[in-house]
């Protein structure tokens, strides 16, 4: 997935100029980004790293 909102952002820089278009994809694909995902585990109430 964070791949293919990468490349659907450049499409819309690149090619169609619709720049607010592309920084909302791009900040879609940081949802999906899988190196933050290793390094930043998200915690329970009890403090226990969940993935």
């Amino acid at each position: 997935m964070y791949i293919a909102f990468i490349l659907l952002g450049a499409y819309y820089s690149i090619f169609k100029h619709d720049y607010l278009e592309a920084g909302a994809t791009f900040g879609i694909a940081l949802a999906f980004d899988p190196s933050t995902k290793k390094l930043h585990g998200t915690h329970d109430q009890f403090g226990k790293e969940v993935y």
